[in-house]
């Protein structure tokens, strides 16, 4: 599993705004944000998993870069 910084994150359900690290996310189903101590500091960590949905159309060239 890639880990990734954890900048910043926004949501407002009423403006429909969802952003993670300022960026717009889609397609997200389960979100967990927890808190930690670390060396007396407090952390946090996101995890999210979301899906993603790929169409295609009849006729489209597939191809292999490998």
């Amino acid at each position: 599993m890639d880990t990734k910084k954890l900048e910043s994150i926004h949501i407002d359900l009423n403006k429909g705004i969802f952003e993670l690290n300022g960026k717009p996310m889609c397609c997200v189903k389960e979100l967990d944000l927890r808190t930690y101590e670390d060396d007396g500091s407090t952390r946090w960590s996101l995890r999210i998993a979301k899906d993603e949905f790929y169409s295609g159309c009849t006729g489209q060239k597939v191809t292999d870069e490998a």
